[in-house]
């Protein structure tokens, strides 16, 4: 390898470096920033998983999302339901405690997933951990 070569290759090293330290950095935020919404739920609402449950997007860049288990009557309607993004944005809004859900809402404009994983995570509290909420026909 021929001296110019070198040179590049440890500039690319060191921005690799730098990028993988910010990267680890940025990791080292989002789980201070997790753990501290759990920790808060957690005094609020009871036990995570069982009464409340904190969804992680943050793969897309979204953050985090939580929801707690409400009344039974929420579960009942999203089944009897069609399973449409306004039905299952219906089931998550009223039980949604991180963020508001008009936050929620401009998420799901750019990231529809976002409202899956949600609703999967809801209907988890509900104990249907076995059933999608795929869209009915």
């Amino acid at each position: 390898m021929n001296e110019e070569k070198r040179k590049r290759l440890e500039e690319l090293r060191l921005a690799d470096a730098k990028r993988q330290q910010a990267r680890e950095s940025e990791a080292e935020d989002l789980e201070l920033e997790r753990l501290e919404l759990v920790d808060k739920l957690e005094k609020e609402h009871g036990p995570q998983g069982r009464a409340f449950e904190v969804v992680d997007a943050t793969d897309l860049g979204e953050g985090f999302f939580a929801v707690k288990l409400g009344p039974s009557v929420h579960y009942a309607k999203i089944k009897a339901s069609k399973v449409t993004d306004a039905d299952l944005h219906g089931f998550i809004a009223p039980n949604l405690v991180f963020p508001s859900v008009e936050q929620f809402a401009e998420v799901c404009g750019r990231r529809p997933i976002v409202r899956d994983r949600v609703g999967l995570a809801l209907h988890g509290l509900y104990g249907d951990k076995a059933t999608t909420l795929a869209k009915k026909a």
